[in-house]
C-alpha cells in the first residue's frame, strides 16, 4: 500500500508529499459534475447533514447539538439505516490510489442485509 496523506482542512490527497487530484475534482474537470443549480445554501445544509449522519454512524449524535433543519434529514437517514441495515466497515476513511494518482472519501464502505 502507498503511503499518503490527507489534509482535512485543505482537502487535499498526496502522495510523497506532492498533491494528487481528488475524485470530485478529477469528475469536475472532465465535464461530469453540473453545478448549475448548486446554492452557498444548499451546500451549506448539504455539510451539516453529511456531518450529522455521520455522527448518527459514529454513535457520537446528539440532536441538541444540530439546527432543527438538520433533524429531520437525520430522521430519514435513520429509516434508511432500519430498512436496509448496513453493516459499515468504513465511514469517512480518505483513500488514495498511487496508480490513478487519485484521492478521495467515500461516505461509506459496507454491506447491506435488508431490506426489511
Amino acid at each position: 500500500m502507498t503511503a499518503y496523506t490527507y489534509d482535512d482542512d485543505a482537502h487535499e490527497y498526496a502522495i510523497g508529499g506532492v498533491v494528487v487530484e481528488s475524485v470530485t475534482t478529477r469528475l469536475a474537470r472532465l465535464g461530469d459534475i453540473d453545478r448549475t443549480y448548486y446554492t452557498a445554501e444548499g451546500c451549506a445544509r448539504g455539510t451539516l447533514v453529511h456531518r450529522a449522519c455521520t455522527d448518527v454512524d459514529l454513535g457520537a449524535f446528539d440532536a441538541a447539538a444540530w439546527p432543527g433543519d438538520v433533524l429531520g434529514y437525520v430522521a430519514g437517514y435513520r429509516l434508511f439505516l432500519a430498512d436496509y441495515r448496513p453493516r459499515w466497515s468504513a465511514v469517512e476513511c480518505p483513500v488514495v490510489s498511487a496508480r490513478l494518482r487519485l484521492g478521495g472519501t467515500p461516505d461509506r464502505v459496507g454491506t447491506f442485509t435488508g431490506p426489511a
